[in-house]
C-alpha cells in the first residue's frame, strides 16, 4: 500500500490547521487594537470629565450670580487641561486599518482631532475671557456628549 494518499491528507489537513491557526491569531490582534484604542478613547474622556467637573465645582458663589459666572469662566479658561494620550493610537497607526472599519477610523481621527482642536483653543489669548470660556465649555461639551466613537 502506498502512503502518498495518507501523506496528502496529513499535509492538508496541517495546512487548514496552520490556516486556522493564522486566521484565529489575526482576529485576536484586531481585537486586541480595537480594545486598546476604545482604552485609550475611554481614558482621556474621563480625563475631560473630571476637567469639566472641577470647572462646574469652582463657584463658590450661588449660581446665577455674576461672581459665580466670573469663577466658571476662570476655572474653564485658566485651570489647565490634562494631558491626553494619544500613544496607542499613534503606535498601532499601520495596524489600525486591518482593525477598523473606514468609517470607524473617520469617527477615531475626528475624536483625536477634537482633543487636539480642545487644547489649541485652551492656548488661545486672543479672546475675550467670556468668549474664550465659552468656546471651551462648548468643545467639551461636545467632545463628552460624542463620547466613544468605538462604543
Amino acid at each position: 500500500m502506498s502512503t502518498t494518499p495518507i501523506a496528502a491528507w496529513v499535509g492538508g489537513g496541517l495546512s487548514i490547521l496552520n490556516f486556522l491557526w493564522i486566521l484565529s491569531t489575526e482576529l485576536r490582534t484586531r481585537r486586541s487594537i480595537r480594545a486598546m484604542v476604545r482604552i485609550e478613547i475611554e481614558d482621556n474622556l474621563a480625563k475631560l470629565r473630571e476637567f469639566q467637573s472641577r470647572s462646574n465645582q469652582a463657584s463658590t458663589f450661588s449660581e446665577g450670580r455674576s461672581p459665580s459666572a466670573v469663577q466658571r469662566c476662570d476655572a474653564l479658561r485658566l485651570n489647565a487641561l490634562p494631558t491626553f494620550n494619544h500613544c496607542s493610537w499613534r503606535s498601532l497607526m499601520a495596524s489600525i486599518p486591518t482593525a477598523l472599519s473606514p468609517k470607524k477610523i473617520t469617527r477615531v481621527h475626528h475624536f483625536q482631532s477634537q482633543l487636539t482642536e480642545l487644547v489649541a483653543l485652551k492656548q488661545r489669548h486672543d479672546l475675550v475671557p467670556s468668549e474664550h470660556a465659552d468656546a471651551v465649555e462648548k468643545a467639551l461639551k461636545r467632545i463628552i456628549e460624542n463620547g466613544n466613537p468605538l462604543s
